[in-house]
């Protein structure tokens, strides 16, 4: 079996995928993102850790 991560504007989604079927597993939110701030441009998984990456956001959100 094997894992991925497929992407949406403000969110992020983790998937469990099998040759024949996927199950949506968990749905990662941006608290405070905006259209823009590329939520989930870069994601890392380590184990059951996930560091999502927002490189456009700012610390004052706009």
């Amino acid at each position: 079996m094997k894992t991925g991560v497929f992407f949406k504007c403000l969110s992020c989604v983790a998937l469990i995928v099998s040759c024949q079927s996927f199950a949506q597993q968990h749905k990662l939110l941006s608290h405070d993102g905006k259209a823009g701030d590329n939520f989930a441009f870069s994601v890392a998984i380590d184990g059951t850790t996930a560091l999502v990456g927002s490189h456009k956001a700012d610390a004052k959100n706009k």
